[in-house]
């Protein structure tokens, strides 16, 4: 997916979609708060346990794919 379809989906409110899926949300919040949290909210937490693995650009929420030649990131796709 390029820049010009993310850019159509956020005009159908991706973001609110995101924050309306609780897993999504949880996990952005985790990842805004990530500085603030400690070892042991984040063993407490399962969505915490990877939280390396999720970006957020543009406030959309992006998972990394790992490929052999570079890191790249897939959008986070609410139910």
């Amino acid at each position: 997916m390029d820049s010009s379809e993310v850019f159509l989906l956020e005009g159908v409110g991706l973001r609110s979609k995101q924050m309306e899926d609780p897993w999504i949300r949880k996990v952005i919040e985790f990842v805004e708060h990530e500085e603030n949290l400690s070892d042991d909210a984040v063993r407490r937490n399962p969505s915490a346990s990877n939280i390396g693995d999720f970006s957020i650009q543009n406030c959309i929420l992006y998972i990394a794919n790992f490929h052999p030649d570079q890191r790249s990131w897939k959008l986070v796709i609410p139910n």
